[in-house]
C-alpha cells in the first residue's frame, strides 16, 4: 500500500507543480511553449526534461537554455536556502 500512495502523491505534486508554473507563466503573458517547459523542467526532473519537452512542443531555440537557467537557479536557491531546525 506504501508504493501505491508514494507513486499517487509524486504524481500528485508533479502535476500541481507543472500547473502552477505554466498558469503563472501563460498569466505573466510568455509563449505557451516556454511556459510547458518551464513547468516540465520545475515539475519532472529539471534539465533533461526541459531539453526533451522543448524538442516534443517545438519551442524555439532560446526556450531550452532559458528554462535551463532558471531550473539550475532555482536549484542551487534550494540549496543554499537555511532548513528550519527541528529538536
Amino acid at each position: 500500500m506504501g508504493g501505491t500512495r508514494s507513486v499517487l502523491q509524486a504524481s500528485i505534486v508533479s502535476i500541481v507543480t507543472f500547473g502552477v508554473i505554466y498558469a503563472v507563466g501563460t498569466h505573466l503573458g510568455l509563449d505557451r511553449r516556454l511556459a510547458a517547459t518551464l513547468g516540465v523542467g520545475g515539475a519532472v526532473c529539471g534539465v533533461s526534461a526541459a531539453i526533451a519537452i522543448s524538442a516534443a512542443v517545438g519551442a524555439k531555440k532560446e526556450h531550452a537554455p532559458i528554462a535551463i537557467s532558471l531550473v539550475l537557479f532555482w536549484a542551487i536557491v534550494m540549496i543554499f536556502s537555511p532548513l528550519p531546525r527541528t529538536r
